[in-house]
């Protein structure tokens, strides 16, 4: 007999979950850059996602998730999102063109100043 519970997934997550994370990093990305401070630049995160995408199911606490998952604070490695350049803004598969709107790869953790700190 095998093994009692849910199946393992190995690590394995749907393809919409990258999607989802992708936005997610992105637009949180342009809110602290905004100057926003953590809490507000996730509650940003959640109108705007809700504002693009309203089929797509979002929380506060989906979005710290995300994060967490995607960017941990002890590692200086997390998911960069970037828009892609003009060379790179149209790419074609099996003879279709498809536009690129954002590009993601694993890179250097951006490191946010902290509001109000004591000095």
């Amino acid at each position: 007999m095998g093994k009692r519970g849910r199946p393992s997934k190995n690590g394995q997550c749907p393809r919409w979950m990258l999607i989802r994370d992708t936005l997610i990093v992105d637009q949180y990305d342009r809110a602290r850059s905004a100057g926003e401070k953590h809490s507000e630049a996730v509650k940003e995160v959640v109108r705007g996602i809700k504002e693009t995408h309203p089929q797509r199911p979002i929380s506060e606490t989906g979005v710290r998730r995300s994060l967490a998952l995607r960017r941990p604070r002890d590692s200086p490695v997390g998911l960069v999102v970037g828009k892609p350049g003009p060379a790179n803004s149209v790419i074609t598969l099996d003879g279709r063109s498809y536009n690129v709107l954002l590009m993601a790869a694993f890179g250097a953790r951006p490191v946010y100043p902290r509001h109000k700190a004591s000095d």
